[in-house]
Formats: structure tokens, C-alpha cells, sequence
């Protein structure tokens, strides 16, 4: 199932005139013997003489492969003459295919085959071993796993329906119950337990073949607490050391030198998989790192126990087949191991968190993300550990480290509750310095999640932690994130006043970095204040320093906060080209932060420009970005963003803008993003998908109402962008809209409609303009 373009390639390889010997190789359950035998049913009519199977599992000497393959074909032989003559001469003018079944645990019988198929040119070898044979003439055909399903596509049953290994799966359960049916509810389910096996026909199998007792969730909760082990045995006619996957694991964990069995077992400790310097700090053979560990790993490969990764540009990288690790955990128990592999794996990734933490804000950001992105499962591995072992100390330490990691990748709820979980034990062994970075880290992914009451109480704990311990700059920093917190809530002359106390703190270090940060939150609170000329040059100056210093987050969060100021003063472009450059930003630093609220942004634009619906899509992805990654935007922000917005939902019906909001809420972030780049400039031509008009000038919006009185009085369209402090094309728009929500042609019907209701006289500008 699901072998077709492999059954084709082999076909195509044993017709081949240049090929004798072909060997599959794969790891343990990988379905080489199906595949094989598929591929000789396939060929019978192009071998004259005949197929035959020879079995080789049973065997324990290499010396007696000559006899299995002559009871095979029928061979008669005497004790005189050496079995391999009796088998050559027999075979010498025979066109022969021969199947030899598990020959990785007799290699040194390889030198035999070598020797049969050099004395009989019509003879072919297909073999299958779990390692290749190392034989001049072999060639080697790698078995893949079964293809896995993409989890991400939008038809998510058509997707998981159509993969071999689903249908493997679906076909084992039907046999098992012939009640179960692959549905919707569970297509999802049932494809990650093919992901948790692998892709190993093996695993899958013995997985599904527990549906008569085990729904797909209970089987997926099990694999989770249990692992695979949660399987017993498979059908009877299944060879005995396939009927479970430990005794498929034992089998190949058998055949291993000590050495390869103490890296194997070892390796058990990484989550999926790691380097070749950490598998050397961690496993430590023989008391110091193997000389020989580049040989034992590239062996273990070989045998398909590892799996090397595709790491084009990177430090290779290698892991464990999901079965193969567990069967290796419980090899580390029963010996005792288990216990001190994890110490050492826990204090190789705490020094790795520690050694990319100063980096995370400069020029090799990127890398040092990236790096602990690939790691990001042995991180959790080892904060697990240190939580099960109470060791408070390195898991502060460990966690305390990992909060910018969390914030930039979204990971904020799994972040908060490790750093919470971890300051909740009460102890007095904790260093000072490794708790009061972890209340930051604390404060800050509370503040991101919307939680102002629990960030602004973990910022002061910190603060006073800081200035007991003289750490001006860790003091600096969390007065910063104080004033963050409210300006956020809306207390605006307290986020100034501990917003230029953290700032003056930086000039004095100096530290550049903070003096970026601080420039850049005295504009977002500029924003608010509508002191925009004065924010724009924090902005700049904050802008340039973050650009010098080559900190790509920190010039997207600026270019965020540039944008908004930008759309204050009518600078239409400088607002588009703020926008762009941190959504080029966002994607490629994998910033799902940052992007929801470029995706904001570029709403706001295309609202201020007369696109409502591109508007409603965009706020929509933004949203359920921020609803991904934990992140919602507080009641303060969120009304100064319905401001921009009311423009768009006004314009449109209830239905036309609920439709946008949802077509952008059920949108990938690749599918935003490209929706976003894809705005024109121009506003769009306003059409009123209104069944009937306003009811009169008093049923516009506040900014259009206002600017009807401006129209009432005379003014052009440059004047009243003047006196808003708006562009004039914004000015265009909106006059657009008031025509087409009033059903009007020309400014005079406007001024005569605002003066026949008297606003002339009752509106107050200020008051209109709220």
C-alpha cells in the first residue's frame, strides 16, 4: 500500500543488465520483506527459471547461508563438495531471481553471494537487510517511510484520506472493527498517530489493530502518556520478533557491538534528535567523549537506527525513530542510566539557552533563533526534567533564559506556565539572580497574553529584585516593561514617567540596545498623546540605532509604531512602507508577534484608503493570529483600532463585513501575508452595499460627520486635511464615502443636507471629532 513508485524503481533496477545484487535497507518495521516480495510477484514472468524466497531470520551462522538458499531451490549436495559449488553449478545457465530475507545479522556471508553471483551471470540477488551488505557489486535501495499527511491543509479529511499511511491504518482497523470509518471528527486524530509511528507499516499496524478495544483518541492520549509500548502483539502469522515492537527494536539492538548499543540507548535522551556535539557532551562513552562517536553514529545510521537529517548549510543532525527511542529509554532504566543521561542532557541545553541569550537582540538573532527552534523539543524535554527532579534553581535559570525565545515564537502560554509553575515551589536555595530574571520573563508573557493585573505585579517583584541586587540594567529593563504595561492600560502619564526613568538609566550604562527600546516605547506613547511630530523623531532615532545594531526585531517592532505615526500625519506611503518592511521582517524571522500586528496595521491603511472588505480580511487574520499565539490586544489598543476600522464597517452591511472578517480569520498567515502585499495604494471605488441611505448626515460616522460641517463651511478638501492633520487623499475618501452613504452627487447637496439639520449650529468640532 502506498509503494507503487517504489515497486516501479525496483522493477526497473533488477531488469537493468548492470545490476546483480540490490538490497533494501530500512529500519525495523519498515515493510522491506512486503516490499520485496511485491517486487518478485511482479517480476515471475521475466525470470525463465524462476523466483525463490529464502528466509534467513533463523539462521545464526553465516557459514550455513550457502545451505538455507540450496534448500531453497532443491539443491542436492554432498559433505565432499562445499555447498556454494553445488549451488553454483546448479544455478550457472538458470535465469534466477533469489530472495534473501533478513541478512543483517550475517554480512560476513556477504562474500558468498559475491562469489555465487560472480559464477552465475543470470542469477539476481534481491536482499533486505536493515544495513547494507558492503559488497563492490551491490546497489542499495533506501525504504522510505509511508507518506504522512499535511496537517495543515485547509481540506483536512481529503488530505489525511489520500495518505498511504492513513490507508494502511484505516485498512488495519476495518479488519479489527468493522464499524470504524475515517470521518472529519477523527481524521485529524488518526493522522497524527501515523505521524507519533513514524510512517512505520509496523507501527501503524500493530496500532490500528487495537481498534476493536480503543477509539483513535484513547490510541493518540495513550501514545502520548505511553508511547508506543502501548501496543501489544500483532497477528500470529507475523514472525515472532515482528509480533511486537520491542521485540523488533530487540532484534537490531541485539546485533549491535557494546559500544553501539551504549550510544543507542544514550541517544534515547534527546527529543527529536540532536548534534553531534551535543550527542558528545551528553553520552560521554567510556567517562569522555568517544574519538570513535563520528563512527558509532554513522553505523548507527547505517542500520537505519538513526536517521540522518536534511541539514543543508547546518551542523548535521540525526535522530531516533519514535520506536527506536522508546524501546532505548526503557534499555537506560533497566540499567540505571536513565537518571544521569538526563542530568547531562539537561545541563548541555541549559548552557545552550544561556550561551544564545545575549545574542537574541543583536546581528546573529536569526541563527540563535533558529538554533533554538530546532532544539525547542530538548528544551522542553529538559525543563521537564528539572520540574520532575524539583531542581528550582537550574529550571529558573533554564526558563529564565528561554522568555524572549517564547515571546518572539509565540509560545506565550507554554512559556508563562513553565516560568510560573517553577516560581510557585517554594524554596530558599534559589539565587536572587536567577528568580528576578525569571519574574521578567513572567511579567512579560502575561503582558503579551492581555494579563495587565499579573504582569504589572511579576514586573514590580522583579523590580525590586533588580535594584536590591545593583543591577541597573536589569532595573532599566523592567521599568521599560512597567511603562509598557500601562501604556497599554491607558495610564499614559505613568508609562511616561517610568518610560523616561528607564531611558535615562540606558544613557548612563549606556547601552545602545536600551537606548533603542526606550526611543521607540516614548513614541508609541507619542501615538497617543498626538504628539506626533516629537514621536516620529524618537521613532527615527530608535530606527537608525536598532538598523546599526543590526537587531531585526527590534526595527520591526519600530517600523510597527513608524507606520501608525505615519497614518496620524496622512503620510499614506511612509505608512505603506513601515507596513511592508515589517511583514518582510515578521516572516523572516518566523515572528508571529510582530506579523499579527503588521497585519493590523496594513487593515488600518486599507480602512483609512476606502478598502473596507481588504480592511475586515486583513483585521480578521490579524486577530486569529493573535488568538494562535496568545496574544490579544487590550482594551485601550483595541478601541484605537476600531477607530480605524469604523470607516470600513460602516461602509458595508453587517453581512458584506462579517463575510470579511471571517474570510480573513480562516486564512494561513502565508495567505495574510500575500493579501497584505497585495493592497493597492489608491482607494477603492465605494459602492454602498446598503439597502438604503443613512438617515441623514447624523448616521455617519463621527470623522465623516465632521468633515460634512468642514464641507458645510466651505472648506476644500486641502483645507480640512490641514486642520485634521490628515493627507488630502484621506480627505478624497471620505467624501467619497459620505456621497455614497447619502445617496448625494455634489458637495453642495451635502452642505444643504448638514444645514437643513441643523449642525451647523448644535456640532462642537472637538466634540464631532470624538
Amino acid at each position: 500500500m502506498g509503494r507503487q513508485r517504489e515497486i516501479t524503481a525496483l522493477r526497473r533496477a533488477l531488469l537493468s543488465p548492470g545490476v546483480g545484487l540490490l538490497t533494501l535497507t530500512g529500519a525495523p518495521g519498515i515493510g522491506k520483506t512486503r516490499l520485496a516480495l511485491a517486487v518478485t510477484a511482479s517480476l515471475l514472468d521475466y525470470f525463465q527459471d524462476g523466483s525463490f524466497f529464502v528466509d534467513l531470520a533463523p539462521i545464526t551462522d553465516h557459514m550455513l547461508v550457502p545451505s538455507a538458499i540450496a534448500e531453497a531451490l532443491g539443491v542436492q549436495h554432498t559433505e565432499q563438495a562445499p555447498v556454494l559449488d553445488a549451488v553454483a553449478y546448479y544455478l550457472k545457465d538458470r535465469q534466477i531471481l533469489l530472495l534473501l530475507d533478513n541478512f543483517e545479522h550475517l554480512l560476513d556471508a556477504g562474500i558468498q553471494v559475491s562469489l555465487l553471483l560472480a559464477e552465475c551471470p543470470r542469477v539476481k540477488v534481491l536482499a533486505t537487510s536493515r544495513e547494507p551488505l558492503r559488497l563492490r557489486l551491490e546497489h542499495v535501495f533506501p525504504v522510505p517511510s509511508l507518506d504522512l499527511p499535511d496537517m495543515s491543509a485547509s481540506d483536512r479529511l481529503t488530505e489525511v484520506a489520500s495518505s498511504p499511511a492513513v490507508q494502511l491504518f484505516v485498512e488495519r482497523a476495518v479488519a479489527a472493527n468493522p464499524n470504524f470509518e475515517l470521518r472529519e471528527e477523527n481524521a485529524e486524530i488518526v493522522g497524527r498517530i501515523c505521524s507519533h509511528a513514524d510512517g512505520i507499516p509496523l507501527a501503524i499496524e500493530l496500532a490500528a489493530g487495537e481498534s476493536d478495544v480503543l477509539r483513535p483518541q484513547d490510541m493518540l492520549h495513550g501514545l502520548a502518556q505511553r508511547g508506543l509500548g502501548l501496543f501489544g502483539a500483532g497477528p500470529q502469522d507475523l514472525p515472532e520478533r515482528q509480533r511486537t515492537l520491542r521485540a523488533t527494536i530487540a532484534w537490531s539492538y541485539e546485533l549491535l557491538s557494546a559500544d553501539e548499543q551504549a550510544l543507542l540507548r544514550r541517544l534515547a535522551v534527546f527529543s527529536r534528535g540532536g548534534t553531534l556535539e551535543a550527542a558528545g557532551a551528553v553520552c560521554c562513552l567510556h567517562g569522555a567523549v568517544s574519538i570513535d562517536l563520528p563512527d558509532l553514529v554513522s553505523a548507527l545510521v547505517r542500520k537505519n537506527l538513526l536517521v540522518l537529517e536534511d541539514t543543508t548549510g547546518r551542523e548535521p543532525r540525526f535522530r531516533a525513530l519514535e520506536m527506536v527511542r522508546e524501546c532505548g529509554l526503557e534499555k537506560l532504566n533497566v540499567l540505571g542510566e536513565l537518571a544521569v543521561m538526563q542530568d547531562r542532557h539537561a545541563a548541555f541545553f541549559l548552557a545552550l539557552a544561556e550561551q544564545a541569550e545575549p545574542f537574541l537582540n543583536g546581528p546573529e538573532q536569526e541563527d540563535w533563533l533558529a538554533r533554538l527552534d530546532r532544539e525547542h523539543d530538548n528544551l522542553r524535554a529538559a525543563l521537564r526534567w528539572l520540574w520532575e527532579r524539583k531542581d528550582t534553581e537550574l529550571g529558573l535559570r533554564l526558563a529564565g533564559a528561554l522568555w524572549y525565545f517564547w515571546r518572539t515564537r509565540g509560545h506565550n502560554a507554554e512559556g508563562r506556565r513553565h516560568l510560573e509553575g517553577l516560581l510557585a515551589i517554594e524554596t530558599s536555595s534559589v539565587g536572587a539572580s536567577a528568580r528576578a530574571k525569571a519574574l521578567f520573563g513572567a511579567g512579560e508573557l502575561a503582558r503579551i497574553q492581555g494579563d495587565a493585573d499579573a504582569a504589572r505585579s511579576r514586573f514590580r517583584e522583579a523590580l525590586l529584585a533588580f535594584r536590591e541586587l545593583g543591577d541597573k540594567s536589569g532595573t532599566a529593563q523592567t521599568l521599560r516593561y512597567l511603562a509598557i504595561v500601562d501604556f497599554y492600560t491607558g495610564d499614559l502619564q505613568a508609562a511616561y514617567s517610568s518610560a523616561e526613568e528607564s531611558l535615562a538609566l540606558f544613557r548612563e550604562l549606556p547601552d545602545k540596545q536600551g537606548i533603542a527600546q526606550g526611543l521607540n516605547l516614548m513614541g508609541q506613547i507619542g501615538n497617543l498623546t498626538r504628539d506626533y511630530e516629537r514621536t516620529r523623531l524618537f521613532l527615527e532615532e530608535s530606527l537608525a540605532i536598532s538598523q546599526a545594531l543590526g537587531n531585526k526585531w527590534h526595527v520591526g517592532a519600530v517600523l510597527t509604531n513608524l507606520g501608525i505615526t505615519a497614518l496620524h500625519l496622512g503620510d499614506l506611503m511612509l505608512a505603506r512602507s513601515c507596513c511592508l518592511d515589517a511583514l518582510r521582517i515578521g516572516q523572516e524571522m518566523a515572528d508571529r508577534y510582530r506579523l499579527a500586528y503588521a497585519l493590523a496595521l496594513m487593515a488600518a491603511l486599507a480602512a483609512t484608503v476606502g478598502q473596507p472588505e481588504q480592511a475586515l480580511r486583513l483585521a480578521g487574520a490579524a486577530a486569529a493570529l493573535r488568538d494562535v499565539i496568545s496574544a490579544p490586544l487590550y482594551p485601550f489598543i483595541q478601541a484605537e483600532f476600531e477607530r480605524f476600522l469604523a470607516p470600513a464597517r460602516e461602509s458595508l452591511t453587517q453581512e458584506v463585513a462579517a463575510q470579511a472578517w471571517r474570510d480573513g480569520s480562516q486564512m494561513s498567515l502565508e495567505q495574510a501575508i500575500e493579501c497584505a502585499q497585495a493592497g493597492e495604494m489608491a482607494p477603492a471605488p465605494v459602492v454602498s452595499t446598503r439597502s438604503k441611505p443613512v438617515e441623514g448626515v447624523r448616521g455617519l460616522s463621527s470623522r465623516e460627520r465632521l468633515i460634512a460641517v468642514l464641507i458645510a463651511r466651505g472648506r476644500t478638501n486641502r483645507e480640512i486635511a490641514a486642520e485634521l492633520v490628515i493627507s488630502e487623499r484621506t480627505v478624497d475618501t471620505h467624501v467619497t464615502h459620505i456621497l455614497a452613504k447619502l445617496v448625494l452627487t455634489s458637495r453642495s447637496q451635502v452642505a444643504a443636507t448638514v444645514a437643513s439639520e441643523g449642525l451647523l449650529v448644535s456640532e462642537d468640532r472637538e466634540q464631532t471629532f470624538r
